[in-house]
């Protein structure tokens, strides 16, 4: 998707945050609102059409942050923020009372995206196998360097807002990265290590967490020692993980 959206077409009405209620029909900057998708975290997630050449895209509304100020760090990046792995944001404006718009393009319904949380929840023991949660995760660490390039941490990423479509292609919803290059980046690699256990063990990682290995079966013990070291924060790059990580069948 080449089409590029300039900042424009601001929120319409001007009702303070606590009464903007999204509905079918209303204009959110050049679209307008076909589907209610549900909420990704913190961003509201619609269908929308723009009526100039009737093409679909995904559009998020993100409600302003606690502290006030400026737009998520993903979507100032906006065209600049871009990779295999990621949604690009195509447009994105802000409303005066702190609202944010974005525009990312729309393949749910045609490529058959889920969520990696969704995913693995329709999957026996809702764990992958090794060598598709290691491809994912290579898939992951290439987004996730994209993202540092411009200035986005990766750290807030979950499995919500990683999509996969029905040919194992991973891409990286970065709507929801709140934090910017300031964040440490051995949070972004506790970040992958968090989502490289639940694709092993279909498990989330706390406090004194099982080793992998022992909450599924073909999970080498090489594993064990990488999710520690990725949950305790010992890469300081994502370089570092990559090169680290066991392959398929260790």
């Amino acid at each position: 998707m080449s089409q590029t959206f300039s900042s424009r077409g601001l929120l319409p009405d001007r009702k303070p945050v606590s009464l903007l209620a999204l509905s079918e029909g209303m204009a959110v900057g050049p679209a307008r609102l076909v589907r209610d998708l549900g909420r990704c975290r913190g961003a509201y997630r619609w269908l929308g059409r723009v009526p100039s050449d009737a093409s679909l895209f995904q559009v998020y509304v993100v409600p302003p942050a606690p502290a006030g100020g400026s737009m998520p760090p993903a979507v100032e990046a906006g065209d600049r923020l871009r990779g295999r792995h990621i949604v690009p944001i195509l447009g994105s404006g802000m409303h005066e009372s702190g609202w944010t718009w974005a525009l990312s393009p729309y393949a749910g319904d045609i490529e058959g995206v889920r969520s990696l949380t969704d995913v693995l929840k329709m999957r026996a023991g809702h764990q992958m196998p090794v060598y598709e949660a290691r491809v994912a995760a290579s898939q992951l660490i290439d987004a996730a360097t994209d993202m540092r390039r411009c200035g986005v941490a990766f750290a807030d990423i979950t499995g919500r807002d990683v999509l996969i479509d029905r040919r194992g292609a991973v891409r990286v919803e970065v709507i929801n990265a709140m934090r910017g290059a300031d964040a440490p980046m051995r949070d972004d690699t506790c970040a992958l290590g968090m989502l490289v256990y639940e694709m092993l063990t279909g498990a989330t990682p706390s406090g004194a967490f099982m080793p992998p290995s022992r909450l599924a079966s073909g999970v080498g013990r090489a594993w064990d020692r990488w999710t520690e070291r990725a949950l305790g924060r010992e890469f300081d790059s994502m370089s570092a993980a990559a090169s680290a990580m066991p392959n398929h069948t260790a």
